[in-house]
């Protein structure tokens, strides 16, 4: 079922994504105009005249992804871990309204940071998931009571929605047209295999030898990397590459 709703999805998208214009530059714009042809992106042109962007891409994903994934994937196991001998359905149901929380929040966060900017939105996930990652990884996993467990990983999705709902944008104004995509994915990719993806079995692997509090401090030294990447390079509102403004 979860397979076929996501094809379904990806559809949608597919027809979605081709009656969308690329945000051009002004000079992309007018080469267009006069017929000529803009150069593509290429691995060359990433490493060599974009690695800058790159790496912040990469920075920016490694704190964010890692607390997506100890958040979104480790904490509602261990609220079922936490339930499982007396009453696992309500640890299934806690999930289920913590989750739909966390969607909810995701375009609030957005409407947010247009008010503030992305960058203060980021900070705020930055200096939240350093002074809560470790009360969550090593305080949930005993919580018994229903009511504080909701609370206790739904503050953590209000931390992590500074990252989720704005991070795509971020990236993409890191990078000129040309590149972009090829920037973008690349930097994600690599900082989500590395630190996301073996968040989990990292945490199972803590859990089995009794290591939990490393863990704890994995996540949060290398949230704080992403954190010092937030406040001292990038911009609020500056000028970006897909204002068009940027030369």
């Amino acid at each position: 079922i979860a397979f076929g709703i996501g094809g379904i999805a990806a559809v949608v998208v597919f027809w979605l994504r081709r009656g969308m214009d690329e945000s051009l530059s002004e000079s992309s714009i007018e080469a267009a105009r006069e017929g000529k042809a803009q150069k593509s992106g290429s691995m060359y042109e990433l490493f060599v005249h974009q690695w800058r962007p790159l790496l912040l891409c990469f920075l920016i994903t490694a704190g964010g992804t890692v607390a997506f994934y100890t958040y979104s994937v480790n904490g509602p196991k261990m609220i079922q871990s936490a339930f499982a001998g007396n009453d696992p359905m309500t640890g299934t149901l806690i999930n289920l309204g913590v989750l739909a929380f966390l969607m909810v929040l995701q375009p609030i966060g957005g409407w947010l940071s247009d008010i503030i900017g992305r960058k203060t939105l980021l900070v705020f996930f930055g200096v939240g998931g350093v002074l809560y990652s470790w009360y969550l990884i090593t305080q949930l996993p005993h919580q018994h009571d229903a009511t504080l467990a909701f609370l206790t990983l739904a503050l953590a999705f209000v931390i992590l929605t500074g990252y989720t709902s704005i991070n795509a944008v971020v990236k993409a104004e890191l990078f000129p047209t040309h590149v972009r995509a090829l920037g973008v994915g690349l930097g994600y990719a690599l900082a989500n295999s590395l630190f996301g993806g073996t968040a989990p079995l990292l945490y199972q692997g803590a859990l089995k030898t009794g290591h939990v509090d490393w863990f704890a401090i994995y996540v949060t030294a290398t949230i704080a990397v992403s954190l010092v990447v937030y406040v001292f390079f990038l911009t609020n509102k500056g000028p970006n590459w897909l204002d068009g403004t940027r030369k």
